[in-house]
């Protein structure tokens, strides 16, 4: 394409690079399947529960948070819950779905909730708000059975318990491989989850986990093999750690957890779930409410009663919570015409975000609240001239959220050439 610069958009991933979060930090919600129980449960600090947290009746599968909403699947109710990330305000149908989809999984990213119609056998997604609903943006073959649901940045991965597969397709549902990693029979995958290089899986069915390449290669079924019955369910990853939910055939009630290569596993970190079907894993615990002082008025007139002086006493402190650092990518968008791109970070308060890049203009913006701020990608130098002459380039971006009086995060976000 003479006289023109472009860029080709092949795969954005997404790798955490700060140091994990002490573990008394990260906040573990689940999804209570059983129909009796509350929506979502909550651990702010393991083994502590709080299985009511979100107080919706009916039963829930997968769970899914972000810097400011917990979304969970409610299969009998055809629709996807939000709530605030301290439980407050929660809609049981803040996406409703058509009758017979059953959700299964949830996951959200920067601009998108997604999630695995089971009964429809199909992929959905809409605009964080609930608006612009596509209930068939990946539309799987008879038997698929899709469950559990993950995002990264350039791809929506699902779990298949009907036909024993790892699905994949780009996130506007093109290029789907329901059959991106073939399982063996009865494995019966539920939840899925990424790390930045691999996909993982649950095997409810097997009662392991497993792991592969984020293009399907090097599958290990036995990953993690866990103890027999455990049944897992939901699936995370967060902090170089990973958890699951116990589904237990219906009667399981724990959290498990372990480092990502399988050790040091912890089959019950949490206990007194209800049949938890999903998991997920938020970086730090919201700020607990507060109650103002109250005074009690007199009656004007009535003499007060002198008080005797009392020794004075050491106030106490509170350490307040760490501001949360963790943020979403959205999906980049290009201007051939320009050779330039833009990208919409999701962060969840006040800070400030960065873009750097070798052979790219740095670019810096102020978030003064939670939202979406677009940052601008820009080739400048040697790069820009590749682009002038060639029409395309490799380009490896930064992205570096620093929350207001908060630790920075930074994520890597990959344009190659195709």
């Amino acid at each position: 394409m003479a006289g023109r610069a472009r860029l080709l958009l092949v795969t954005a991933s997404l790798v955490a690079t700060a140091a994990a979060a002490p573990a008394a930090e990260a906040a573990v919600y689940w999804a209570n399947h059983d129909a009796g129980a509350a929506a979502v449960g909550r651990s702010l600090a393991p083994p502590a529960v709080e299985n009511a947290f979100v107080n919706v009746p009916g039963g829930a599968c997968g769970v899914a948070v972000d810097g400011a909403h917990v979304y969970w699947a409610s299969p009998s109710g055809d629709a996807i819950g939000r709530a605030n990330l301290d439980g407050s305000a929660p809609s049981a149908t803040f996406i409703t779905l058509a009758a017979g989809t059953r959700p299964c999984g949830v996951a959200v990213n920067g601009s998108h909730v997604f999630w695995a119609g089971q009964g429809t056998e199909t992929i959905g997604r809409a605009n964080l708000d609930g608006s612009g609903v596509n209930q068939t943006l990946v539309t799987e073959p008879a038997g698929s059975g899709p469950c559990g649901v993950a995002v990264d940045g350039a791809n929506v991965f699902w779990a298949n318990a009907g036909s024993d597969t790892i699905g994949r397709a780009n996130l506007d549902g093109g290029a789907p491989t329901p059959g991106l990693v073939p399982l063996k029979a009865g494995t019966s995958p539920c939840g899925v989850a990424l790390d930045g290089t691999h996909v993982l899986w649950a095997g409810t069915g097997s009662d392991t986990i497993g792991r592969a390449n984020l293009d399907g290669s090097a599958s290990a079924q036995g990953f993690v093999a866990l103890d027999g019955g455990t049944a897992p369910c939901g699936l995370a990853v967060f902090g170089g750690r990973l958890y699951w939910a116990a589904f237990g055939g219906g009667g399981g009630t724990a959290i498990g957890r372990a480092d990502l290569d399988g050790t040091n596993a912890a089959p019950a970190l949490v206990n007194g779930a209800s049949a938890p079907c999903g998991v997920a894993v938020d970086a730090v615990a919201p700020a607990p409410a507060t109650t103002p002082p109250t005074t009690t008025p007199t009656t004007p007139g009535t003499p007060v009663t002198p008080t005797t002086p009392t020794t004075p006493t050491t106030p106490t402190t509170t350490t307040p919570p760490k501001p949360s650092f963790r943020f979403g990518v959205g999906r980049i968008r290009l201007n051939r015409v320009k050779g330039t791109a833009t990208v919409v970070v999701t962060v969840p308060g006040r800070g400030t975000i960065v873009l750097t890049g070798r052979g790219l203009r740095r670019s810096r913006a102020t978030a003064r609240a939670g939202g979406r701020v677009t940052m601008h990608i820009v080739a400048v130098g040697a790069t820009r001239a590749t682009l002038l002459r060639r029409g395309r380039a490799s380009i490896r971006a930064r992205i570096v959220f620093t929350p207001a009086g908060g630790a920075a995060r930074s994520v890597l976000v990959g344009l190659r050439r195709a």
